[in-house]
């Protein structure tokens, strides 16, 4: 996976959860990481649309840890790296109360704390 980029989005829809095989994989390689985060309360593999645009992304969302925490977005990509291959992308955020709300409505967690 390539360097982390920081970047900003005005609007988000979440469209759903994100499943598949290799998606089962990330998802329980990341679960031991995420609880060794003491501040991750829950976390979402999901299937996001930003600013209007017809371009479907994927983004790892998380709820209750601090924003920018780098070290857990780097670890994060390490672990993505291992499972998908160099031209596949995720978006990594950390999500509101509001926007936890939003995705309860279309997904469910894959981490609870």
């Amino acid at each position: 996976m390539s360097d982390i980029q920081q970047t900003s989005r005005r609007e988000i829809t979440f469209l759903g959860e994100q499943n598949g095989p290799p998606e089962s994989e990330f998802k329980e390689l990341l679960i031991p990481l995420l609880r060794s985060h003491r501040r991750v309360t829950c976390a979402y593999l999901v299937r996001v649309r930003y600013d209007q645009s017809s371009i479907v992304s994927v983004a790892l969302c998380m709820s209750g840890s601090k924003r920018n925490d780098g070290a857990l977005l780097q670890c994060v990509a390490e672990v993505f790296s291992q499972v998908f291959k160099l031209n596949e992308v995720l978006d990594m955020m950390f999500i509101t109360k509001d926007q936890e709300g939003q995705i309860a409505e279309v997904a469910k967690p894959f981490y609870v704390k």
